[in-house]
């Protein structure tokens, strides 16, 4: 929950809204586990977290969300992210990356791609920090703040503690929906305002 979690459960936040409570099933499916990766690759350790986690998330709009993850799968065919709407359904690509195609099908018609109108397709991970940067500059909030990423945290501390007591969770913390990019910006440009700004500055 604490390696993947951020990148889907941010995702939604930034979709939905903040979470109103947690109810989560967790457990640990293996006793010890075998390291594939670099620098401790052979190495068996001991499983001492749970690895396997399924439960859902009601958000403070109204949304419920399904929400599994797991390291105890050999392989899955399930989706990353699918939202379900009174109107139709929404088909997004995995969070933890950049691009991919979005989905829509509405009710009575077939499944389309909805073209993308905003930039960053590739791996942007740095674009969190340029956004704090240029907002510290111009004085808006930035879009991974605090408040956020505390959510985000509680969120996933809250899907443990809800699997331990096996009980809901009630959430204390609260955020607010980030502002979305606008649409059409150039590379490397984050707030058309403040660009136009510093380009009349410059010119």
């Amino acid at each position: 929950m604490f390696d993947m979690g951020p990148y889907y459960i941010t995702d939604l936040v930034q979709m939905l809204g903040p979470v109103k409570s947690v109810m989560g099933y967790a457990q640990k499916t293996f006793a010890r586990r075998l390291i594939t990766s670099q620098p401790l690759a052979g190495m068996e350790i001991e499983v001492k977290i749970p690895t396997h986690l399924v439960g859902a998330l009601e958000f403070v709009g109204g949304a419920v969300i399904s929400l599994g993850m797991s390291f105890d799968v050999w392989s899955h065919r399930l989706p990353q992210l699918e939202i379900y709407g009174t109107e139709g359904s929404l088909f997004l690509p995995d969070p933890n990356g950049f691009g991919g195609p979005v989905m829509l099908q509405r009710a009575g018609e077939a499944m389309k791609e909805i073209p993308l109108t905003h930039g960053y397709l590739v791996n942007s991970r740095g674009i969190g920090l340029a956004d704090m940067v240029q907002a510290m500059r111009s004085g808006r909030d930035h879009r991974c703040n605090d408040r956020l990423a505390f959510h985000v945290l509680d969120v996933m501390q809250s899907f443990h503690e809800s699997a331990a007591t096996e009980r809901r969770v009630e959430l204390v913390s609260r955020c607010t929906r980030p502002a979305m990019l606008p649409p059409g910006l150039l590379d490397g440009q984050l707030d058309v305002q403040i660009f136009d700004e510093i380009g009349k500055r410059t010119s």
